[in-house]
Order: C-alpha cells, then structure tokens, then sequence
C-alpha cells in the first residue's frame, strides 16, 4: 500500500464486505482519491493511460454479458476514468447506480482498445473474446423468427 501512496493515491480500508449469496467470497472495501496523480496521469504518454486502466480494469472491472459491455466500478474516480478512456478515443458512458459511480465501455470497443491485458490469458480476457464474437438479436426479432414462436403459441406449446 505504501508503494501507491507514493504516487499520490490516497486510500482508507472501510472494512470488509461481508459473505452474501450475490457475494460469497467477501471482498475488501477500499476507497481511493486520485487527487494527485490525476494530473501528471493525463500528462503522460498516452500508452501510460491504456497500462492504468488495464489494472484498474482487472481489478475493479467487470464483464456485463447481458448488456455486452465492460463495466468499471470507478467511485470516486469516475471523471477521472472517463478522461482517460477520452484520451485513448474510447467512447464511455457514466452512470450511477445504488451510489457507485461506473464507467462502461461497449464490449467491443473494449476489446479494441485492449482494456483487458492482452499479455496475460485471464477469465476476463477470454470472456470478452467469447462475447464479442456472439450473434445476439438486438431488438425486434426476425421475422421468421416470429412466425415460428407464433405458430407454436398457436399450436398450445406452453412455455418452459
């Protein structure tokens, strides 16, 4: 911890995160203020950018399968994340949500910018590479699609 204290990160353990079902290995509570390295940070080579968010990514990132997004819990670091994802052309979206801040960045625009290390095979890594290259039905569905699901209401196939 000290060595992140050095570079100006300051940060306060809150306690752990008790075992829950939508929790069952716990999890350590820290909270972190970038107020000093948030400059020199946006100051640097750009690659330096990409190389942070590949750890706060790996650590504080997650892969949203139903949404097809990488998602980072970025509280209160939110602006901060979202200029360097800015500064790399990556669009992101902010959002707020049971009072943590995200920054969330479509799965494949993800994928392109390397957001997950691409030197070390993590489940994060091949998750997004699995989710990528899925076909999903974006809104409507086809329309032969349709017909069959009609006709099979039709013919009193209940539901699973």
């Amino acid at each position: 911890m000290q060595c992140v204290r050095t570079l100006g990160v300051t940060c306060r353990l809150y306690g752990d995160r008790p075992i829950t079902s939508s929790n069952p290995n716990g999890s350590y509570f820290w909270k972190s203020y970038f107020s000093q390295v948030e400059g020199w940070m946006l100051r640097a080579p750009v690659k330096f950018h990409l190389w942070f968010l590949q750890g706060i990514a790996d650590s504080d990132g997650y892969i949203n399968l139903r949404n097809k997004q990488v998602e980072i819990v970025s509280s209160p670091n939110t602006r901060f994340f979202h200029s360097l994802l800015m500064s790399l052309g990556t669009r992101s979206l902010v959002r707020v949500s049971l009072g943590y801040g995200y920054v969330t960045v479509t799965a494949p625009a993800a994928q392109k910018m390397q957001i997950v290390n691409p030197e070390l095979f993590t489940y994060r890594k091949k998750l997004l590479e699995k989710l990528v290259l899925v076909k999903t039905f974006q809104r409507h569905w086809r329309a032969w699609l349709e017909e069959v699901v009609n006709g099979l209401i039709a013919e009193g196939i209940p539901a699973p």
